[in-house]
């Protein structure tokens, strides 16, 4: 599978991109205009979700809407890595 690159699923009919962000610094609240699902590969932090703060490591997994703000912080000045499959 590509590291960044639009996909088709013509079952499906959608179209979609699937990329992977490494060493992925802080991120203030921000929205997306399409689904978003974000597999947490490596780091620790804490994920803002509408306000609502969760905790994330390796292994997590986020699903957002495009009416959810989301944002992050790393623990201890550190980075993450991560995979998103934006819809």
């Amino acid at each position: 599978m590509a590291n960044k690159g639009l996909l088709s699923c013509p079952e499906l009919k959608y179209v979609y991109s699937i990329c992977q962000d490494r060493n992925t610094e802080d991120s203030s609240d921000h929205r997306h205009a399409f689904l978003e699902l974000i597999l947490f590969e490596r780091g620790k932090g804490i994920h803002s979700v509408n306000g609502r703060l969760h905790p994330f490591r390796q292994g997590s997994i986020a699903l957002l809407s495009p009416t959810d703000a989301h944002g992050w912080k790393n623990c201890e000045n550190s980075s993450h890595d991560c995979t998103k499959i934006k819809l």
